[in-house]
């Protein structure tokens, strides 16, 4: 199924709807697959302050989606949306640090992105019945041992 949508309705400060508008582009999910359009948003959505614009703007500039590959700006955004507290984002921009070689800066990200994992886990605790092993699972591989 295909909706019509209207992504000139949403003003510049909306970010979260730029975001997820761009999320569906980038997908094809109910639209037209338009990694350009989708870009665009994200560009939208980080400029309006959401901080999943940014991670979603940074990740094409990473891989290319929509505009053409600038690792500084996937680096800087990946960055800008970690010290915002997307945990994703930290995980990636510590990736990037890692294929420069900044292994200093690689840690770091890593870190953080460790620490807002196991805060979100503790966060869902009463979510979780006793015996459970979802807040175990909810903190990723990498940061066990951390």
């Amino acid at each position: 199924m295909t909706t019509t949508v209207e992504p000139e309705r949403y003003g510049p400060g909306d970010g979260e709807s730029c975001f997820l508008l761009g999320s569906l582009y980038m997908a094809g999910f109910g639209v037209p697959k338009a990694a350009e359009r989708a870009f665009a948003l994200f560009q939208r959505s980080c400029s309006a302050g959401w901080r999943r614009g940014c991670f979603g703007l940074a990740e094409s500039y990473r891989d290319g989606h929509g505009t053409a590959i600038d690792n500084a700006r996937a680096i800087e955004n990946f960055d800008k949306a970690c010290r915002s507290g997307i945990a994703p984002s930290c995980f990636s921009a510590s990736q990037m640090y890692r294929g420069l070689n900044n292994e200093a800066l690689a840690q770091s990200r890593l870190r953080h992105g460790c620490e807002l994992s196991a805060g979100f886990a503790e966060s869902s605790a009463a979510y979780f019945h006793e015996g459970s092993t979802a807040r175990a699972a909810a903190i990723p591989a990498v940061c066990k041992g951390l």
